[in-house]
């Protein structure tokens, strides 16, 4: 059922307040080293320093080894008196959870009402989900976790939810190519923060083109947005599929507003393209190895340095790999397929982060249905939340206690990395079953209604 105003704003205030109240004890589980939940290129605490060169030390920036903020990013948090930062991160992470929360609302209500396209999923499931999904995301312990710890992943997170939404929202109306080019725009900004994410171009138009779900023509058929931002059907055909022309501006929108992100980080900077290296070129080189939730680190620690140029192309361009076959297999679902390219980015991310992995993990409960369809996903689940809870115990183990090594905290990062792609592994597989379920489904309309 829907929530009412009130609970909602009860579940916000009270995952607010529990963030800060961890944010501000010195005597809880975030005591621990703060790169557990927070790698340096999303490091709080980087970014205080980096402002404090500037304002104190009358320097740039990117004269430090420490700057791994872009320019726009350090712009917007000098703005931010230095007390109200730590909040305005964990704001950042609720506002995020709000934006899930109609954004799926949007999705299932339009799923709820192409029941005789699919059998998707009941209606009465439709209308719960979304609170479910909220919840996940406002509770979860390593999502709370990481907006205690200050990790600058909540900015991302919370991006890529306005993109999904203004995109989803975009879809629904021909009215106008206005919200596309906002859609364009939140592109602009993710893709800025992390160039891997210009993967999710062909997604995101595939969607914006041919709407929510063009596995069973579901956009030809038409669907109005409420106000609340549930789906309801419309007996006119008021959507029709947008034609490449419209592609070709959105792609021509997306350059303008990199570009523009650019020149105004130009100016930020100083007139330097200093923070190029600094912040994309230090990323793509791998230059901090210091522990975290990824592989990267233990690899390029231990690899060759003669070998390193070809495995850090290997690394940074297999996310382009997939691209392609997924477009191809899931060009009808470009919610599935952005969700999914999403999950890929966050686990073989060069610094992975508790907020990113477990935001596209809470993305991919929109897709509660393939359930049926999988095999090892409790499992699974499961190994993902022994190799997150034994992780920091193994790393006390190497670092405080000298009882172990390394390999005792690689093994549960890559644990943990192997059960991330596994679940991945189990939503294409499921998908690709329900799509043959759904097809047959379809072809048995199809004759029943030649029978009649």
């Amino acid at each position: 059922q829907t929530m009412s105003p009130s609970s909602l704003l009860s579940f916000l205030i009270v995952a607010f307040s529990l963030r800060l109240f961890l944010s501000l004890s010195s005597n809880t589980i975030l005591s621990f080293p703060s790169h557990q939940y927070s790698p340096i290129p999303h490091s709080l605490k980087s970014l205080k320093e980096s402002l404090y060169i500037e304002s104190a030390g009358g320097l740039s920036a990117y004269e430090s080894p420490i700057t791994y903020q872009l320019p726009l990013t350090l712009s917007l948090f000098k703005l931010i008196p230095s007390f109200l930062t730590h909040p305005f991160v964990i704001a950042l992470d609720i506002g995020t959870a709000l934006i899930l929360w109609k954004f799926s609302r949007r999705v299932f209500g339009y799923w709820g009402q192409q029941q005789k396209n699919a059998g998707r999923i009941a209606a009465s499931t439709a209308k719960k989900m979304p609170n479910l999904i909220l919840l996940v995301y406002l509770f979860n312990p390593l999502q709370i976790a990481s907006a205690a710890a200050g990790s600058l992943i909540s900015l991302r997170n919370f991006l890529l939810a306005l993109l999904m939404y203004q995109s989803v929202k975009a879809a629904g109306s021909n009215t106008s190519n206005a919200p596309a080019r906002r859609a364009m725009f939140y592109l602009a900004l993710v893709v800025y923060l992390d160039w891997n994410y210009v993967i999710l171009l062909g997604g995101i138009l595939l969607l914006l083109k041919n709407g929510v779900d063009d596995y069973f023509g579901g956009r030809s058929e038409g669907y109005e947005d409420n106000e609340d931002d549930s789906i309801t059907s419309s007996s006119e055909e008021k959507s029709t599929k947008r034609g490449s022309a419209f592609v070709l501006e959105m792609i021509i929108w997306f350059l303008i507003w990199i570009a523009f992100l650019m020149a105004a980080s130009f100016y930020a900077a100083g007139g330097s393209w200093k923070w190029i290296h600094h912040v994309y070129g230090r990323i793509f080189l791998v230059e901090d190895l210091s522990p975290n939730w990824g592989n990267h680190w233990y690899f390029f620690t231990e690899v060759f340095d003669h070998f390193r140029t070809y495995f850090l192309l290997v690394f940074n361009g297999h996310y382009f790999a997939y691209v392609i076959p997924l477009l191809l297999k899931f060009k009808g679902q470009p919610v599935f397929l952005t969700v999914i390219q999403i999950s890929i980015l966050s686990v073989f991310s060069a610094y992975p982060s508790f907020g990113g992995i477990f935001f596209a993990l809470t993305l991919l409960l929109l897709f509660v249905h393939l359930t049926k369809y999988t095999r090892y996903t409790f499992v699974l689940m499961l190994f993902c939340v022994y190799t997150s809870v034994s992780g920091p115990a193994f790393f006390k183990t190497w670092i405080y206690t000298g009882t172990g090594n390394a390999n005792f905290f690689y093994f549960m990062t890559l644990g943990f990395v192997l059960s991330q792609v596994m679940l991945i592994v189990e939503a294409v597989l499921g998908m690709l079953r329900w799509q043959v379920d759904a097809e047959r489904l379809g072809d048995q309309k199809k004759k029943s209604l030649k029978a009649e």
